[in-house]
């Protein structure tokens, strides 16, 4: 069987990071750093990411066997031993541990990366076990797999661009705004879409609590704040910010005509379906990293090999343009 599978790999490698390293080119590019001393920090800060993404999943899973069992749809761990369990959630923890020996610290970055880890453990383990404790499993979710991760690489980068004055301070606040508000949205998404799964296994969540219907309805009533929080991040990002922006719109309007042109989608849609996921997170994940990777790569062409890595590891919007893209989707 597969590290990736077992760790979840697909639930977050195109998803999660390259927000997150789209936050880090920003801060990068605020502060001038070159390509050269840029790269040793983004593979580290790559690395513990990766690994504390499977570490938090692996973690949740090997906790979630018997409720899992229950509900019929078991895990990738499942049919693994105690021991194997130990060895990848070790290695995961390890890789995730191992770069903040070479990372740039400060007391602030690194209280963020251990409440992160806190925050796996009470969402997951007895006798905490917040998952199953209604609006703070909600909210933990929120924060450990969205705000506190955002909250790090800032942090981090930050002291590595030689940057932190008060526009920086506010470009942080905002950044970790709208992912947090993105972060309960998105719970709300996944446990309205779970909940059959998680009725069966005796799992009492937040969208169980209030009904499906409203939480999928909450969550669409928080688009506004959502998007508001993205364009106020947007806005905050310096010299990129109007490309950022213009960037934006015009992934709205290209969305929209998909959506309702190409694919005759009626209002309805946006009553069934989140429209924060085509809106807002596809840009995060696809077009967010390519605005200040093209700025760093014009102002010094040694970031054109870092640009062009980040393309061949993740999805992004050059997609349509990459053979090896197409044949996979």
């Amino acid at each position: 069987m597969r590290v990736g599978s077992l760790a979840r790999a697909a639930d977050w490698w195109h998803y999660k990071l390259p927000p997150l390293l789209g936050v880090a080119y920003l801060c990068l590019e605020r502060g001038g750093v070159g390509a050269a001393a840029a790269a040793p920090t983004l593979l580290l800060i790559l690395a513990t990411a990766v690994g504390t993404a499977a570490f938090g999943h692996l973690l949740n899973d090997w906790t979630d066997l018997e409720a899992d069992c229950r509900a019929g749809r078991p895990s990738a761990l499942s049919g693994s031993t105690p021991a194997t369990r130990f060895a990848l959630a070790g290695t995961a923890l390890a890789l995730a541990l191992a770069p903040w020996a070479l990372l740039p610290r400060s007391p602030l970055n690194l209280a963020l990366f251990g409440s992160e880890l806190v925050l796996f453990a009470a969402y997951s383990l007895p006798p905490l076990r917040l998952k199953e404790r209604g609006a703070a499993g909600m909210f933990c979710d929120a924060l450990y797999g969205h705000a506190l991760p955002v909250a790090v690489v800032a942090a981090t980068f930050q002291l590595a661009a030689g940057t932190g004055g008060a526009s920086d301070r506010r470009f942080f606040a905002a950044l970790v705004a709208w992912k947090l508000v993105q972060g309960v949205s998105s719970a709300l998404v996944s446990q309205a879409r779970d909940r059959r799964a998680d009725r069966r296994a005796g799992v009492r969540t937040f969208a169980l609590a209030i009904g499906p219907r409203r939480a999928l309805g909450a969550a669409n009533r928080l688009l506004p704040l959502h998007a508001a929080a993205f364009v106020a991040a947007l806005a905050l990002a310096g010299r990129l910010a109007p490309w950022l922006l213009a960037a934006l719109a015009v992934h709205i309007g290209a969305t929209a005509w998909r959506l309702h042109v190409r694919y005759r989608k009626r209002a309805s849609f946006y009553r069934r379906e989140s429209p924060a996921f085509p809106y807002l997170h596809d840009f995060q994940e696809r077009w967010l990293p390519l605005v200040p990777l093209a700025a760093l790569a014009a102002d010094a062409p040694g970031w054109l090999a870092i640009a062009l890595g980040h393309v061949v590891l993740f999805r992004s919007g050059l997609d349509p343009l990459l053979p090896w893209r197409r044949r996979r989707s």
